[in-house]
Parts: C-alpha cells; sequence; structure tokens
C-alpha cells in the first residue's frame, strides 16, 4: 500500500511538474509576446516623437509665417486705407471740379447768350433783348408738334443746338415765326452762327431765310429749315434721336475760315440739345442823373460852403 501510495504521489508529483512546466513555456511566450509588444510600441513612440518633433517645428514655421503675414497685412491695410483716402480725397476733388465745370459752363452759356443778344440788336443803339426759352427737345420729346403749338407763333425767336460728345453749339435767328407750313419766309435780319467759333453767317438771300416742312400725318417729314435749296440747317423731327443735316453758303454766307465744318463736325450730326428762344427786342430806359463834381471849404467870415453838379444822361436797361 505505502508503494501504491508512493505510486500515486509520484504520478500527482509529476502531473503538477508537467503543468508547471507548461505554465512556464506559456508564461516564456508570455514574455516574449510582451517584449515584441514593447519593442512594437518603443518604435511607435519614436515614430510619435518624431511625428511630433515634425509638427513642433510646422507650428514653429506656420507661426513665423503667419506673424509674416500678419506684418504685411498691416501694412497693406495701411497702404488700402491710404489709397481710400486718396481716393475720397480725388472723389472730392473730381466732384468739386464737375461743379466748377457746369458753373463755367452756365457761365459761358451766359456770354454766349449776350453775344447773341447784342448781335441781333447790332447797329441798333437803345436796343436790348430779353430771351425766353419756348421749348427744350430734352423735356418736349424733340417733337415738332410740340415745337409748332409751343414756339410757332414766336417771333422773333432763336435757336440753339448741339452736337454729341461735347460737339460744336451752333444755331439760327429768325425775325420770322414758325407757324404753319412753308413757303419759305422772307428775312433781311435772319443769321446763322456758331457759338464754339463765335462767328456769324450773314443772309444772301433774304426771301428764303426760313420754312417749316410740318406734316402732321408724316412726322418723321416734319422739319425745320435755314436757308433754300440744299438748305443750310435741316432740324428734323425728334432730332436727339435722327440726324440733322448742315451745310455751308448756300442762303447763308459763312466766314471762309469756317470752311468745311463751319457748324458741327459733320454734315449730319447727331443731336444731344436743342433749344428755342423768343427773342424780345425792347427799347433801353433813360435816366437822368446829377453826379457830384466838387464841394468848397467853406468862406470866412459867412463859413458858407458850395456844391457842383453835372447832370447827366445814363443808360438803364
Amino acid at each position: 500500500y505505502v508503494i501504491e501510495g508512493l505510486r500515486e504521489i509520484m504520478k500527482i508529483q509529476n502531473k503538477t511538474i508537467d503543468n508547471l512546466t507548461y505554465e512556464n513555456h506559456k508564461l516564456k511566450v508570455e514574455i516574449i509576446y510582451m517584449n515584441a509588444t514593447i519593442a512594437n510600441l518603443t518604435i511607435q513612440n519614436k515614430i510619435l516623437k518624431d511625428a511630433y518633433e515634425n509638427l513642433r517645428r510646422e507650428y514653429i514655421t506656420l507661426n513665423v509665417t503667419y506673424h509674416q503675414l500678419q506684418v504685411e497685412y498691416d501694412a497693406l491695410k495701411k497702404q488700402c486705407d491710404e489709397l481710400k483716402n486718396k481716393v475720397q480725397q480725388q472723389s472730392a476733388y473730381i466732384a468739386f471740379l464737375l461743379n466748377k465745370t457746369e458753373a463755367l459752363k452756365e457761365q459761358i452759356k451766359i456770354l454766349q447768350l449776350e453775344w447773341l443778344k447784342n448781335k441781333i440788336v447790332e447797329g441798333e443803339p437803345g436796343k436790348y433783348v430779353e430771351l425766353t426759352k419756348c421749348f427744350d427737345a430734352q423735356k418736349d420729346q424733340c417733337d415738332v408738334n410740340k415745337f409748332i403749338e409751343k414756339c410757332g407763333k414766336s417771333a422773333p425767336n432763336l435757336f440753339i443746338a448741339s452736337e454729341y460728345n461735347n460737339g460744336p453749339t451752333f444755331g439760327g435767328f429768325s425775325m420770322q415765326s414758325f407757324d404753319g407750313e412753308g413757303p419759305w419766309k422772307e428775312d433781311k435780319k435772319a443769321f446763322t452762327f456758331s457759338l464754339t467759333s463765335l462767328q456769324t453767317c450773314k443772309i444772301s438771300n433774304p426771301p428764303n431765310a426760313i420754312y417749316v416742312l410740318h406734316e402732321v400725318d408724316r412726322p418723321p417729314l416734319s422739319k425745320v429749315l435755314f436757308g433754300y435749296g440744299k438748305w443750310d440747317i435741316i432740324i428734323s423731327h425728334n432730332c436727339l434721336n435722327n440726324p440733322s443735316q448742315v451745310e455751308v453758303n448756300h442762303t447763308y454766307d459763312c466766314p471762309k475760315n469756317g470752311f468745311p465744318n463751319f457748324y458741327t463736325n459733320g454734315n449730319l450730326p447727331q443731336l444731344s440739345m436743342l433749344e428755342f428762344y423768343h427773342a424780345e427786342i425792347k427799347q433801353k430806359s433813360q435816366l437822368f442823373i446829377l453826379s457830384l463834381i466838387h464841394i468848397s471849404e467853406p468862406t470866412r467870415p459867412e463859413r458858407i460852403s458850395y456844391a457842383v453838379f453835372c447832370l447827366k444822361k445814363k443808360k438803364h436797361t
């Protein structure tokens, strides 16, 4: 029994030894796996460290770039603000110049009208002209029917027209009215003119001074004409959209230095402005005034002074 018991004990011990051996082997395998894992983690840690260093360097580079860009942005913003200020100043100056230009244009127009008024009464001392605008093509749609309605019966009359793109300004004056349709009306005082050169064309054929072709049923054919034959000036219906026509030296003799484009830059000008005025010729009134010439010193012993006046006649408009 003892021997059998020992055998059993030995079997148990051998089995325990086998179990321990297996467990030892298992632990060795686990240790090998853990070592491999540690090695792998070490490699990954190094990779992560390298990646971190790379990212840190990139961050530093980006930070430097950001600061450089910030400096450039601030410089560009400053330049932009300066340019904005300059643009605002230039815009204000341009607006100022435009206002001055418009004011100068108005002054020039006033002076041109004064020149025309003087031409109308040239050689007639004691007379002056008052102009009243009766037709504006831009406001009245350049309709010949409206022109006849508003200005047809007015006389004397004056028209002024301008070509597009700041082109020449020209026109005509007549003592006759534009009422009805034809025939040509005689006018010895009629003349055409260029406000650009401040020159006039005197009439050479007074019986054919002006003509009105006014066809209600065919408005495109309605026209206001200065001159006979080929005509010197033709203002067409809807003249701001349809070309008018000008030629020199048919009924009105233009200065020789005005050839060939006395009125406009071409024979078929496109108008940007057309205005008709009623020209009322008036007699200047006269006023008599006293003009002080001299005051004497007081005389002795009476202390009397005297004054000398001159009676002068002054023209008054």
